[in-house]
């Protein structure tokens, strides 16, 4: 849903068929003005090159030649003609109307794109499937993922700083303790190994 120039909430192709309505309806009226200050002829005018002066010193030669009252009618006639026009060129409704347009249309290359490449890597994922759920479970199985890597590393930091020798002055104990650690954090990591491996498989 979009806002309109009417400040209305309709369905985007809806509010584009509107706008284009309106903007339709301004042309029409542009060349009935047209039309009724004819400055537009009825037959082409056209010049040739080859037979009397070029078109652009005639056009020059005529300007010279304007009295007042010529010019101050020129000047109305145009001036009415850019107010009939001048609401359709700066139509600001159908600017944004288009721009939303657009990134509609990127955002779903963007999605569709994502979804393929997830597809390519989960054989098994249907192409029926809902797209968002489908990414929103990806994303969040790859920020488990990194999350149990960060504790990886933490654990590995933790292991190399710890010094038992300094507290224990019977060697066999300090070997039995070193040995109970070593056995926990081995099943501490196949542990978390685990956990990765099956949000991998997300």
């Amino acid at each position: 849903m979009v806002g309109t120039s009417d400040n209305t909430l309709m369905n985007l192709h809806e509010a584009l068929k509107l706008e284009f309505d309106r903007v339709i309806h301004r042309y029409k009226s542009a060349v009935q003005k047209l039309d009724e200050l004819s400055l537009a002829p009825k037959q082409l005018v056209t010049r040739s090159i080859s037979h009397g002066p070029a078109p652009i010193k005639a056009s020059h030669q005529r300007q010279l030649s304007l009295r007042q009252e010529e010019i101050q009618e020129r000047l109305i006639k145009n001036k009415t003609l850019l107010n009939v026009i001048e609401p359709t060129l700066n139509n600001q409704s159908m600017n944004t109307l288009l721009a939303i347009l657009q990134r509609r249309i990127e955002m779903d290359k963007d999605a569709l794109f994502q979804f393929t490449q997830l597809r390519k890597e989960v054989k098994d994922m249907s192409s029926n499937a809902v797209v968002a759920s489908a990414l929103m479970r990806f994303s969040q199985g790859c920020q488990q993922i990194l999350e149990l890597i960060k504790e990886f590393g933490d654990d590995d930091n933790d292991d190399s700083s710890t010094d038992i020798s300094g507290y224990h002055s019977d060697s066999d104990s300090a070997i039995a303790l070193s040995g109970s650690s070593a056995v926990g954090s081995t099943t501490n990591r196949a542990y978390k190994y685990n956990l990765v491996y099956r949000s991998g498989k997300l």
